[in-house]
């Protein structure tokens, strides 16, 4: 189930994640080939999680102070604390991800959220069993898009909340 609730985070966070955040660029395995991710990318959690996709392994750092005020909204808002977070720099509308779906790994709970700043996207889902069935969902500043049981010129910060099993 997905879904967006608009502007849950009534502050623009972009400038600041950007200027407390240091973003690297990382190799994947994608089939069989590394392959260098275009996005940029950091992983934070209040625990010692590591996180992991396509073949990379991410170390934890510190939550920033403006993560950590997401963080403490989504929690009193939402209603869930989630210690992790996968934080993803998309620098223009040309830098993307293709369909996919995050692994858990049995470490993961499937419940997540995802916090968006900066520039209005859209986002597509669709169904891993039928590619044709898909939903769409713009999203603005501050939205969160919610996932239960799952030619643009300006940047976007996307913050993927993870809650460890």
């Amino acid at each position: 189930m997905f879904g967006v609730i608009k502007s849950f985070i009534p502050n623009n966070y972009l400038n600041d994640i950007k200027n407390e955040t240091k973003f690297s660029q990382g190799e994947i395995n994608i089939d069989g080939k590394l392959i260098k991710e275009e996005r940029l990318t950091v992983w934070m959690s209040d625990l010692s999680y590591e996180y992991k996709y396509g073949g990379k392994i991410m170390k934890p750092n510190k939550l920033s102070k403006s993560v950590k005020e997401i963080q403490e909204i989504i929690k009193k808002n939402y209603g869930v604390y989630y210690e992790s977070v996968l934080i993803n720099y998309y620098k223009d509308g040309n830098v993307g991800m293709r369909y996919h779906s995050d692994e858990t790994y049995n470490e993961w709970n499937e419940d997540t959220v995802v916090v968006s700043f900066g520039a209005e996207r859209r986002l597509a889902f669709r169904e891993k069993n039928n590619y044709e069935n898909k939903c769409y969902f713009d999203i603005s500043s501050g939205d969160i898009i919610y996932i239960k049981d799952k030619n643009i010129s300006n940047d976007r910060i996307s913050l993927v909340f993870k809650k460890h099993l």
